[in-house]
């Protein structure tokens, strides 16, 4: 069920309640989304009880990157030709492209599409839904803010979802590269001419090395005996999220010259030790208050209002949910 709690149009309600995406009922089936969350959310969201009311507001930006995926998937399979034509391509070519094949022959030029797949492997059932694989090479749309590109924090993770996913499909995906391929829902075209780290554009890809298969079933075998070692167990037991996993920006470390005065600090560092040398260029007379950073992850971690750890963020005033 949903509620519409900032009422939004029924024109958009309808489309944010609206869920196709194809759910796996299996018990022991984990996705490869789920393998690369922190453990603590991993088994914690295991044994959340289904059901509950869901704010359709906090659907938006998972419905955005639904409704991109869902756009290039019928935009193939339904209008690559014209499309390709337009874009200038000689039609010979265009003939042999082909969508989602069985079977191929000698010049064929293969697209497949949000291709879902599973694999039993110690005990679970690992499965996962690639986006766009062509001529060997996979492609992951992504949906997001340009911070994400210009900090590269999920670029580690985006590896080794890829290199499952090669895992999953080696027949398919036969590349020892992937594509990310971004769509900024905050670019600005001034930041781009004024910033060479901003992205120059709306829709840009990056291309990252995959882990070998070897390599990439060392992995999954590790996340899985780590996640069935902790189901079940008492909350305190499981280990708690890192910094990188909660997305917790760095500590800024406020020098005031005058302690006296704590408006507005004389001068932020971004590590004590900076900051402490220029309390005692100054004199020693000041002091120095370590502000840390904001955690972020929770916010969008289905688990956070059970998790123990999320309660004592809050309780400590780092993360607001």
């Amino acid at each position: 069920m949903y509620k519409n709690s900032t009422n939004i149009p029924l024109s958009m309600a309808v489309w944010l309640a609206t869920d196709t995406y194809d759910y796996d009922p299996d018990p022991d089936g984990i996705s490869v989304t789920s393998l690369l969350k922190p453990l603590k959310a991993v088994i914690l969201e295991r044994s959340l009880p289904t059901g509950g009311d869901i704010d359709i507001a906090d659907l938006i930006q998972a419905k955005t990157g639904v409704s991109v995926h869902d756009g290039v998937e019928h935009a193939w399979k339904v209008n690559y030709q014209p499309a390709m034509v337009a874009l200038g391509y000689p039609k010979p070519v265009i003939r042999k492209v082909v969508i989602n094949p069985e079977t191929l022959v000698d010049g064929d030029i293969p697209v497949y599409l949000e291709i879902r797949t599973k694999k039993e492997i110690a005990g679970f059932n690992l499965g996962g839904k690639f986006d766009f694989v062509m001529e060997g090479q996979l492609e992951d749309f992504k949906t997001t803010g340009t911070y994400n590109y210009i900090n590269q924090g999920n670029a580690e993770s985006y590896v080794w979802q890829g290199s499952m996913y090669r895992w999953l499909n080696p027949e398919i995906i036969t590349n020892d590269h992937m594509k990310i391929t971004y769509l900024f829902t905050d670019w600005k075209a001034h930041e781009a001419k004024v910033n060479p780290k901003y992205p120059q554009n709306r829709i840009l890809s990056q291309t990252f090395p995959l882990k070998s298969i070897p390599e990439t079933e060392t992995f999954i075998r590790n996340r899985l005996a780590h996640i069935k070692s902790y189901t079940g167990v008492s909350q305190s037991l499981i280990p708690d999220c890192t910094k990188e996993e909660l997305w917790q920006s760095d500590s800024v470390f406020k020098y005031y010259k005058d302690p006296l005065k704590t408006a507005r600090s004389t001068k932020n560092f971004t590590n004590l030790m900076e900051a402490n040398n220029r309390l005692f260029a100054d004199g020693s007379v000041g002091k120095v208050i370590e502000v840390k950073g904001e955690v972020k992850r929770c916010r969008y971690c289905n688990a956070s209002a059970v998790c123990l750890q999320a309660e004592n963020l809050v309780a400590a005033k780092l993360l607001t949910l």
